[in-house]
């Protein structure tokens, strides 16, 4: 469907222009010049780097020191995602055409950090790393499954409003690479997140999502003080586009 359905925004001229492996450090190059991409850019990896602490830092905490197996994990990470399903399949549409994605990209931060704020509580409701054979109770089982809402909700509304964004700072001709340069840099988070998290967890068990918590609030604000002049930006490349784009 998408091989016969889809056009092809990238035109030939412009293929043969960039060459092939010189086109991404053509689209980086296309993409430097719209200033905000490197904002968007920066709440990507910080929001992603947040997420991996949270995912590495319940592994190691449900599985080392509140005696949980595999199984109990993995239904955790199954009640996540579906929460992740019901947020981004059902309610992201209908917010993003109320509120707006710059709303939803400064509003997604403070939500995520609401829950990673609760698992960092866990730790001191079970007493403390030594604690290899206590069992969580109920607080901590609330703390946990009422805590990945808040989480699912926050980057559930803000990662597709932060992807809707960039590809609407860039002329549709580099998209692609856009997109994928925000996808490289996910991945490379992805890459360096576990470890930065296992480190942060041998210091204390809270500190990975302590600190997520704390660069979600700072991510927050700082996307409140630059969304404004991310979505004038946004609008002077849609009205530059609709300029040039030949009448019907």
């Amino acid at each position: 469907i998408v091989w016969t359905k889809m056009p092809e925004t990238r035109t030939q001229a412009a293929s043969s222009k960039t060459g092939g492996g010189l086109a991404l450090f053509a689209g980086l190059r296309a993409a430097s010049q719209v200033p905000s991409m490197m904002t968007v850019l920066v709440i990507v990896f910080w929001g992603t780097l947040a997420i991996v602490l949270w995912e590495v830092g319940i592994s190691y905490l449900t599985t080392r020191h509140l005696g949980w197996n595999e199984v109990g994990l993995s239904l955790l990470f199954v009640y996540f995602g579906i929460m992740m399903i019901v947020v981004q399949g059902g309610l992201v549409g209908p917010l993003s055409r109320r509120f707006g994605e710059p709303h939803l990209v400064t509003a997604g931060p403070f939500l995520t950090a609401i829950g990673l704020i609760m698992f960092a509580l866990v730790p001191a409701i079970y007493g403390g790393v030594d604690h290899a054979d206590v069992k969580p109770n109920w607080p901590v089982w609330i703390l946990y499954f009422v805590g990945c809402i808040p989480v699912a909700l926050g980057g559930g509304i803000s990662s597709p409003a932060l992807n809707s964004m960039l590809s609407r700072l860039v002329r549709s001709d580099v998209q692609g690479i856009t997109m994928g340069v925000s996808n490289g840099l996910q991945s490379f988070t992805r890459a360096i997140g576990p470890p930065i998290a296992g480190l942060l967890y041998d210091v204390s068990p809270h500190w990975p999502f302590s600190c997520g918590a704390i660069a979600m609030i700072a991510i927050g604000g700082f996307a409140i003080l630059v969304i404004a002049r991310v979505k004038r930006d946004m609008d002077r490349t849609e009205a530059s586009t609709s300029r040039k784009s030949p009448s019907p």
